[in-house]
């Protein structure tokens, strides 16, 4: 694990090139914030692989694009999913009962 200070040596002067990637991608301030405190905990976590990188920043800055597109595909999967959920539930008669008084 690295320590605090390698971190953040290697986090602090590209933090707004990872938020500027990062927005390109999803257009939403609030998924933004959330892909990158995904991007932290990756680098975090692979910190090792980062520091042997011949170019760190580039990797990191891929780690953003590839969890900004996976947020945003995942994002747009849920909201056709959900769009589809509510048209199926608005050709379906409400309620049977109601639909056979209104036949009659």
């Amino acid at each position: 694990m690295p320590s605090a200070t390698e971190f953040d040596r290697l986090i602090a002067p590209m933090r707004e090139r990872m938020v500027n990637c990062v927005w390109r991608i999803v257009r939403d301030p609030t998924d933004t914030d959330d892909v990158i405190q995904e991007v932290l905990l990756q680098v975090w976590t692979k910190f090792d692989e980062v520091r042997r990188h011949p170019n760190p920043p580039a990797l990191v800055l891929r780690f953003c694009t590839h969890r900004a597109l996976d947020h945003h595909r995942k994002k747009r999967t849920r909201e056709t999913t959900l769009s589809d959920f509510r048209i199926q539930t608005e050709d379906t008669p409400p309620n049977s009962d109601a639909a056979l008084a209104q036949a009659d």
